[in-house]
């Protein structure tokens, strides 16, 4: 039997209604699927920083020994840190209170962040004589030439006797013994763990003028005079120049690893403490040398360090003049505990 019209009229509507209604449900859960179980993209949020937190340059130190590549040495950023400031004007009160007191007649301070380059100096540009500090120089010299030549190192040299006029700068007693035989790595550890001016006389008899020359060129600092010059002629250099050396021996770049590792290690070891270590806790590794000089009746001591602390380690130059150097290394140790102290809260 077949329906009425009417009924069907009413089905076919009915099918309508119900199709309709399928539709918006199902677009409705279509989207609440897509809206809560499907990932959304990421909002982009524009936040303007300080032109400060990046540099638009930096002075790039690179070698050009070669035609196509050009190994980088030394990266420093052009302005020097306004966030070191409170470190600075602390510093700068104790040179104040120094000067006043005639314990100092001059003195500069460079202040380096190795992990990010951040810095500061005080009167940077001021020279001095270093004294023993250029045994760090030889030190790298000797390395350099190790990378072309390794037995260089373990090469057994005569020491006679002590060379006339040297005298020890360390307050250790150590001296090498006449008519003894010593190794070049040897004499490398005594010259920069004791500072001894004999090893050092036996290692300039061993440098190649060239390669030690090239080193100052290399980095842009003057080159000092001979090494086997009897003409007494003084050398002078800044506090930021010479803390390039130490700063090449951090970043490996100049000699290889195992090369700075052992110039590094060599330099953990100096016995000196009155300067920069007088106050710091001794389980903290510096590598660090000093030199002290006395001229035209001014006392010269001088003193710069990698303290390696947490894994914020940072270099600490100091070169200073004055009458008395027990009052200089006072100076010295002043300076170092403020700036340790304030480098913990920093980081």
């Amino acid at each position: 039997m077949q329906p009425s019209s009417l009924e069907f009229k009413s089905n076919n509507l009915l099918r309508k209604k119900f199709s309709f209604l399928a539709v918006i449900v199902s677009a409705l859960i279509s989207g609440f699927a897509v809206y809560f179980f499907f990932p959304k993209p990421t909002e982009k949020i524009v936040v303007s920083a300080p032109a400060t937190d990046c540099a638009y340059r930096m002075n790039q130190l690179r070698l050009k020994d070669f035609k196509l590549t050009h190994p980088l040495l030394l990266v420093d950023l052009p302005s020097q840190n306004p966030e070191l400031n409170n470190l600075k004007d602390k510093i700068n009160r104790i040179i104040a209170t120094g000067k006043s007191a005639n314990t100092i007649t001059d003195i500069s301070v460079y202040y380096r962040k190795l992990n990010d380059g951040s810095w500061f100096e005080i009167n940077g540009n001021k020279e001095y004589n270093p004294a023993s500090l250029m045994k760090v120089p030889l030190l790298i010299t000797i390395l350099k030439q190790a990378g072309s030549n390794p037995k260089l190192l373990d090469k057994k040299v005569f020491f006679g006797k002590h060379f006339e006029g040297n005298y020890n700068q360390n307050i250790k007693d150590f001296h090498l013994q006449e008519n003894k035989q010593y190794s070049i790595r040897e004499l490398l550890q005594y010259m920069i763990q004791y500072s001894d001016n004999d090893a050092m006389s036996m290692i300039a008899q061993n440098i190649d003028a060239t390669v030690y020359n090239k080193l100052f060129t290399d980095f842009g600092i003057s080159v000092p005079p001979s090494l086997f010059s009897s003409k007494g002629i003084e050398y002078f250099l800044n506090i930021i120049d010479y803390s390039k050396f130490f700063r090449l021996l951090y970043n490996s770049g100049y000699l290889n690893d195992d090369q700075s590792e052992l110039a590094l290690e060599f330099l953990t070891k100096s016995t000196y403490k009155e300067g920069i270590l007088r106050n710091i806790n001794s389980s903290i590794p510096v590598a660090h040398k000093f030199g002290e000089r006395i001229l035209n009746n001014e006392s010269q001591l001088h003193e710069v360090g990698i303290f390696y602390v947490d894994q914020h380690p940072y270099l600490l130059g100091i070169m200073s003049s004055g009458h008395d150097m027990k009052q200089l290394s006072g100076v010295l140790s002043e300076i170092s505990k403020v700036t340790f102290d304030e480098s913990g809260k920093s980081n």
